[in-house]
């Protein structure tokens, strides 16, 4: 899913640091540092640009940030909750 999308709906500030090609997540004292092409922990997938557009795993970054995924397979929809 687009990153940018995925955090700023949780208030979450994003900031791309073009150098490293690096993207920090960041909101209070919680910040997330993903970068283009490396992959994450756990074989939870890896960062890619298309068409300008960083995409991410959802459930990767949305837990890390304080939200819980799920996947509604009869609706074939993804919510996303935050407490």
């Amino acid at each position: 899913m687009p990153l940018r999308v995925l955090a700023e709906g949780l208030g979450k500030q994003v900031h791309w640091i073009e150098e490293t090609r690096t993207v920090l997540i960041s909101t209070g004292n919680n910040q997330l540092t993903l970068t283009i092409d490396v992959p994450l922990p756990d074989s939870m997938g890896t960062p890619i640009i298309i068409n300008g557009r960083t995409l991410v795993p959802a459930n990767y970054v949305m837990s890390r940030l304080g939200a819980t995924v799920l996947w509604d397979e009869e609706n074939m929809a993804v919510y996303i909750l935050q407490w």
